[in-house]
């Protein structure tokens, strides 16, 4: 999952650039610096302060150029004009992207946006259809369908020939790719008893942590996004081999639909594996009403005062976070130091945040998510009035971490406020509003791109 979701970070990081202007590779006296100095303008950001143009050159006859001095000289009245041959791009970070193959810098910049707001979008999509399909025909055929289709479309995205390509095949991941997201954590909580379903809610995000470090790996050692991107379907078709052999359909979901055999057969197997004795099942769910259950649709618990009002709450808590917590991961290459090292730190923590959030689960699930969102809103608030970029990095590394506490906590918070019934539906519906926090990051972290204290601002405007 981590592969695909935060995967962009590298498949599509926009490296520094300027302007490519082919007369000057033939003149061996001219270094970078004298190409920056003389032919590339200045301009100003947001906050005043004086950069180079990455978009626009000096227009000027550039055929007749030679290592002279005077003939080299700059003249600040000469007229500016945008990039002509495509641009040169820094490659100590990213040799090859997304970014730089289809040149989405400058006007063309609105489709790097759009290749993460899209997937996002499908995210979106994937909620709302997955979960309603899980509760109909089961946690695993959609868990395996939508494994099978990260697969595919994961291969594919290797292959796309231009950006318009590209960015569909990335709205049919995202839609699978939360589609199996749901149905996992759904078909995990639903595996295990009350005592161990903190356990199976938190674990969930190590295997997360783990599949971050394997990105970092493969980003820092492949900087060619077509093999890149092939590498991410290698794990995906693991998964989906262990699905198919060792991961039984959810027996609580069987009893609740009446598939009594079926459930049974299932904890027998379990039992046996376990060396422990197994009662009855058929003599306790007959006892219980298992076969009157009774069925019904996420808007039928919408009528209900207390459940709308818990939705409502927990589906705000799911757009803030969502929002926090992508647009952090996504722009990490905005802040202050190395990007791989800055990426490390952000995987540390976001693992102390979620032994953290197993141990305050076990208490109350409401305040672990409230306190670590209070500390989150208060980190972002404090950036305000912060002018140093490595304390800038600091803080905002710190509100992932309380985000991480926030967002593992609500992904188990969430399963126990809706019947087994609707419980695939409710965590799809509530996790669909978090989605449209989603959407909003990459635009919002785009819109303020260039600013220099890039993160300075993005984070102000989440907090606002």
């Amino acid at each position: 999952m981590a592969l695909a979701l935060l995967g962009i970070t590298f498949v599509g990081g926009t490296p520094t650039h300027y302007c490519r202007i082919p007369e000057l590779q033939s003149l061996e006296n001219v270094s970078k610096s004298d190409h920056m100095r003389l032919f590339i303008p200045k301009t100003f950001n947001l906050v005043g302060e004086e950069q180079d143009d990455s978009c626009q050159i000096y227009q000027r006859n550039y055929e007749n150029l030679t290592g002279d001095p005077f003939v080299m000289s700059q003249n600040s009245t000469w007229k500016k004009i945008a990039c002509q041959n495509r641009w040169i791009y820094d490659e100590s970070i990213y040799v090859s992207t997304i970014t730089t193959e289809w040149d989405l810098v400058c006007d063309k910049k609105v489709w790097h946006t759009t290749a993460s707001t899209v997937f996002m979008v499908g995210v979106l999509v994937g909620s709302i259809v997955s979960g309603n399909l899980a509760d109909r025909f089961g946690r695993k055929p959609v868990l395996v369908a939508c494994h099978v289709g990260m697969l595919i479309f994961s291969i594919v995205l290797a292959f796309s020939p231009h950006i318009i390509f590209f960015v569909i095949v990335r709205f049919l991941l995202g839609v699978f790719c939360m589609g199996a997201m749901a149905s996992s954590f759904c078909l995990g909580m639903e595996m295990v008893g009350p005592s161990w379903r903190v356990f199976a809610g938190v674990v969930v995000e190590y295997f997360w942590i783990a599949g971050s470090l394997l990105l970092l790996l493969l980003g820092y050692f492949i900087r060619y996004w077509k093999t890149l991107q092939l590498l991410f379907a290698i794990p995906t078709a693991l998964t989906t081999l262990i699905y198919l052999k060792f991961i039984p359909e959810s027996p609580k979901w069987l009893f609740v639909t009446n598939k009594t055999e079926e459930g049974h057969k299932i904890l027998k197997k379990i039992a046996s594996s376990n060396g422990v004795q197994l009662y009855d099942i058929k003599i306790i769910v007959s006892k219980k009403g298992g076969n009157d259950v009774p069925s019904g649709t996420l808007w039928s618990v919408m009528k209900s005062p207390v459940l709308r009002r818990q939705t409502l709450n927990i589906t705000l808590c799911w757009t803030v976070n969502v929002m926090i917590y992508y647009g952090i991961t996504l722009n990490i290459s905005a802040l202050a130091g190395n990007f791989y090292t800055n990426f490390l730190i952000s995987i540390v923590l976001e693992l102390v945040a979620y032994l953290t959030c197993q141990f305050f689960l076990n208490y109350s699930r409401r305040l672990t998510v409230a306190i670590s969102m209070i500390a989150g809103g208060l980190a972002m608030a404090c950036i305000i009035a912060v002018e140093n970029e490595s304390l800038i990095t600091g803080i905002a590394l710190f509100g992932k971490f309380a985000i991480s506490i926030s967002f593992g906590a609500i992904w188990m918070y969430t399963p126990e406020l809706f019947p087994t019934c609707v419980r695939n539906a409710g965590i799809g519906f509530a996790s669909m509003f978090g989605r449209v926090g989603g959407i909003l990051a990459p635009i919002i972290g785009d819109l303020v791109s260039d600013i220099t204290l890039h993160t300075k601002s993005y984070h102000i405007l989440i907090y606002i």
